[in-house]
């Protein structure tokens, strides 16, 4: 009888350690866990499919309102265009702080529709490799930042990409700077098209 007792005395502790275990398991999961960050829009241009996310730098930022009054005029002063939309591509594209994750590839707005797909598989594979996940906010991995962009140098001319053909390109030179130099890229010779009425980046060398 007294052993038998001890047997249900054992299992009753064994269900209670059990359920002890399951409800710390369903808290930490639950209740418990970090809520998961999320880049927010905070203004589009119409008519360009531009977007400005809450995540973006500050010098992005005020580029993104240039952009937009620049973009409201008629006719739209495609130097000023290709200058602003360039300096954006380099910052978008090459800071990886503000990326969520190695998935999230930066200057996809300015891209030619015909390369996004390539650019981003390309992207991902060297550029964007190894950008740890930041969705709960707490990576510690130290990752560029674009402090500053100079464009030295527009040029207008002929491009032959595909089966097609732009005979007042833009090709943009341009080199940067970073909050701190971590030995990524510095400088950049970017080409534009015209696509519909965007100028729409299609290589980059």
């Amino acid at each position: 009888m007294k052993k038998k007792k001890n047997i249900i005395l054992v299992c009753v502790l064994l269900i209670v350690i059990l359920l002890i275990a399951i409800g710390y398991w369903f808290f930490a999961n639950f209740y418990n866990k970090k809520p998961v960050e999320e880049a927010k829009i905070l203004s589009k241009i119409d008519g360009y499919n531009y977007n400005l996310y809450d995540n973006q730098t500050k010098n992005y930022k005020e580029l993104f309102e240039e952009l937009n009054k620049v973009l409201a005029n008629d006719p739209v002063d495609e130097k000023q265009y290709v200058e602003l939309i360039s300096k954006m591509f380099i910052i978008d594209f090459y800071t990886l702080d503000n990326k969520l994750t190695n998935l999230n590839i930066g200057g996809v707005d300015f891209l030619h529709s015909s390369i996004v797909y390539n650019f981003k598989e390309k992207a991902n594979d060297t550029m964007y490799k190894y950008v740890k996940s930041n969705i709960y906010g707490d990576r510690k991995q130290q990752l560029p930042i674009v402090d500053e962009v100079t464009v030295e140098n527009i040029e207008q001319k002929t491009f032959k990409y595909d089966d097609a053909s732009d005979p007042k390109a833009y090709y943009v030179n341009v080199k940067w700077t970073y909050k701190k130099d971590l030995g990524y890229e510095k400088n950049k010779t970017l080409i534009f098209v015209h696509e519909d009425k965007k100028l729409s980046l299609v290589e980059m060398s």
